[in-house]
């Protein structure tokens, strides 16, 4: 596995100022093109938050430097101005009574909330909104970027771009949740992967460790998952005695420090993890008496209900369908890049065992449909290729030096 149709070694390093200056208009017709999107998203969307979104506000709030009380009422009002809850007062209410454990799970994913802090002061809570569409623009140009440089066309980056937003994972990068930016870093640190896989070039790998560690303050699970995957295609790489197989092996042991440093730093601080996950879980957010023993009592959830679930997915088998033909036209690139968005997209499910609530699969497997994206984008590009390819043979056979040669 090397190279794809069109691919390019490089992200946006080509070499002349004309290639960089189309590089820099790509990138900003990205923006553009993330903006449209965005906007048609948030326009459609039935609802634009959930009560997880008081956390987050609450908490960009404090860190803009309100007071816990002035944060806590100014969530509130704006949770239920966006449809959610009978009054703020209830909002203020269950703040002061819940147990503490509940908003340290949302303290411990600061990065949505700290972009949301630094825009507090000119937009007040309406920042919440601007740090959401900052995480859809910024998603566009990675996936736009990394689209470009996996099939080295402009024009199928683009596609790429809208047909993510158009599958259900768009859903998620309007809402009012940290998914937004969890999906714009998940995007990066893959495109960043690929970059130094084809490169080998040393910033591409402190850019993709830098971005893995904001990914893990963003959505630490995501983070665990992803790392999970990008070591199983180090191996595969191995076994298929792939040329890529040393800086693959490269990105899998950094990508391990980067998330056992931090998963490490967490247990020193006192962040919530697994645990406490778990028991949050159970306990309907600590409503009810902590439960024995939380991990038995998840394999034996997991074990219960997934194989339900997959009976009820055949009711409407076009998901499944829509999702095996994505990661079939990955499968079909035969690159090494392919292959860490199939996998990427494998390790996801991974989430699903660890909270096994149906309720939550649509944003638990959004990132699944990023790589259905990239792979109908890869598939274009190949189709493309394979047409100019039929037309220049058709071309040389019908010239004067053609029929000769025959």
């Amino acid at each position: 596995m090397s190279g794809g149709p069109g691919a390019t070694t490089d992200l946006a390093v080509s070499g002349d100022h004309g290639s960089r200056a189309r590089i820099t208009v790509f990138i900003l017709g990205l923006v553009a093109l993330g903006l449209a999107c965005w906007l048609v998203r948030w326009s459609v969307a039935p609802t634009h938050a959930s009560g997880d979104t008081f956390w987050y506000t609450r908490q960009a709030l404090q860190l803009a430097g309100s007071s816990r009380s002035a944060a806590t009422a100014s969530a509130a009002r704006f949770i239920v101005e966006q449809g959610r809850g009978a009054s703020a007062q209830s909002w203020i209410q269950t703040a002061d009574t819940i147990d503490p454990r509940y908003p340290a799970i949302f303290e411990s994913r600061p990065v949505y909330p700290l972009v949301a802090a630094a825009l507090v002061p000119i937009l007040g809570v309406e920042a919440m909104v601007a740090a959401a569409l900052l995480a859809g623009l910024a998603f566009a140009v990675a996936l736009g970027l990394g689209i470009r440089a996996m099939t080295g066309s402009y024009v199928v980056g683009a596609v790429g771009v809208v047909v993510a937003y158009a599958l259900p994972s768009g859903e998620w990068l309007a809402f009012l949740y940290a998914d937004g930016w969890m999906l714009a870093l998940w995007v990066s640190v893959i495109g960043l992967a690929a970059a130094f896989v084809a490169s080998g070039r040393r910033p591409w790998m402190i850019a993709y460790a830098l971005a893995l560690a904001v990914l893990q303050e963003t959505k630490s699970a995501n983070g665990v998952v992803l790392i999970v995957a990008i070591a199983g295609v180090a191996v595969i790489a191995v076994v298929l005695r792939s040329e890529d197989r040393r800086r693959i092996g490269q990105l899998a042991m950094v990508g391990s420090l980067v998330v056992v440093a931090q998963l490490g730093i967490g247990m020193v601080v006192g962040a919530p993890g697994l645990a406490v996950t778990l028991q949050d879980y159970f306990t309907k957010h600590f409503s009810v008496p902590d439960v024995p023993d939380p991990l038995r009592m998840l394999l034996r959830r997991d074990a219960s209900l997934l194989p339900r679930v997959l009976i009820n997915s055949l009711a409407d088998p076009r998901p499944v369908a829509a999702v095996a033909a994505g990661l079939a036209a990955l499968a079909w690139l035969r690159t090494m890049t392919a292959a860490m968005w199939i996998a990427a997209a494998a390790a996801t499910t991974l989430t699903v065992l660890i909270h096994p609530a149906p309720s939550e699969f649509p944003r638990l497997l959004a990132p699944i449909w990023i790589s259905v994206a990239v792979g109908a984008a890869g598939a274009v590009a190949a189709g493309r290729s394979r047409i100019e390819a039929a037309g220049l043979r058709g071309r040389v056979a019908a010239s004067p030096g053609g029929i000769e040669g025959q």
